[in-house]
């Protein structure tokens, strides 16, 4: 099931600034890949 509340507090323990955001980019990649493949555990 897609959790919004977890994935936003998620992307808040990420600290980057500057437009530099590689670890949110892999992070946001990486839950859209599993809805895509079906994952449940998103």
């Amino acid at each position: 099931m897609l959790d919004l509340i977890k994935i936003r507090h998620d992307l808040h323990q990420i600290p980057e600034t500057g437009w530099q955001e590689k670890e949110t980019s892999e992070y946001l990649n990486n839950t859209i890949t599993g809805l895509i493949n079906g994952h449940k555990d998103i």
